[in-house]
């Protein structure tokens, strides 16, 4: 195989590619906003208070080139400004807090686990896995039996009084049974 053979057709200066790279964000103009949504309001806050494009890309996970398209935009730099004018106002975010609050709690938890577990009682352990589970999606499994079983009122209310709070009774009428007690399907 012979090696591909270049020809020099002339020699690029950096004025050249300046110009090339111009002339290509002109011709291929971002759209503009067409709804200005939360994380425009978040970008734009962020970046009024005073962070680099780099940081709020890191906080956002919105790329460098989205923040930078978003900065020419005329409606986006209409709510930068806002935001600048008001920068010596706070700007609650609760969601936000909520999730710090949570995730310090989490790790002062995971903390005394590992360095002082005799501290958490076996109940606040028991707890604690309950409701880690639940929210990863472990939730305790319920299940529902039907019975096609026809008894008297005052069975019913038996049962209704009965203190298992395991039981759940629900009332079926009749008309929805076949003569042999199978379900209408």
């Amino acid at each position: 195989m012979s090696p591909l053979e270049l020809e020099i057709i002339s020699s690029i200066s950096e004025e050249d590619l300046l110009n090339r790279s111009e002339g290509a964000l002109v011709s291929s103009e971002a759209p503009t906003l067409s709804r200005i949504r939360g994380i425009h309001h978040e970008i734009a806050r962020l970046l009024a208070s005073g962070l680099k494009p780099a940081d709020v890309s890191a906080v956002t996970g919105y790329s460098l080139s989205r923040i930078s398209i978003l900065q020419k935009d005329p409606s986006f730099r209409e709510l930068l400004s806002f935001y600048e004018s008001k920068s010596d106002e706070v700007f609650v975010d609760v969601r936000k807090r909520m999730a710090v609050l949570g995730l310090d709690a989490a790790s002062e938890l995971a903390d005394r686990l590992e360095n002082k577990p005799e501290t958490l009682s076996n109940s606040q352990l028991i707890e604690i896995t309950k409701a880690s589970l639940d929210r990863a999606g472990f939730s305790p499994v319920t299940k529902t039996v039907n019975v096609g079983v026809q008894i008297s009122s005052d069975e019913l209310a038996d049962l209704r009084n009965a203190k298992s709070s395991s039981v759940k009774v629900l009332d079926v009428m009749p008309e929805d049974y076949t003569e042999v007690g199978e379900p209408n399907g």
